[in-house]
């Protein structure tokens, strides 16, 4: 069944099934890929947080960068006018 659905299953998955039904120790197999995905998913999540971090910095940045232009440009124009 495996095998039939590469759209789920990744290649490796099959292969290690197809290794731990010949080897008779199917739960080991499953076992290893389970701490090769795991892996896979840590190494990704670390990937995604590490480019997003700087993103949501400079979005900040502009927002408070726009709170500041809010609040000073009207105190520059009223200092202005009575100069």
């Amino acid at each position: 069944h495996m095998s039939d659905r590469p759209d789920i299953y990744p290649r490796i998955c099959v292969q290690l099934a197809g290794v731990g039904e010949e080897a008779a120790k199917l739960p080991e197999m499953f076992a290893v890929m389970a701490i090769h995905f795991e892996e896979l998913i840590d190494h990704q999540i670390h990937i995604v947080t590490a480019l997003l971090e700087p993103m949501l910095m400079s979005i900040v940045a502009v927002v408070v960068g726009f709170i500041v232009m809010g609040v000073f440009l009207p105190m520059y124009s009223f200092v202005s006018h009575f100069s």
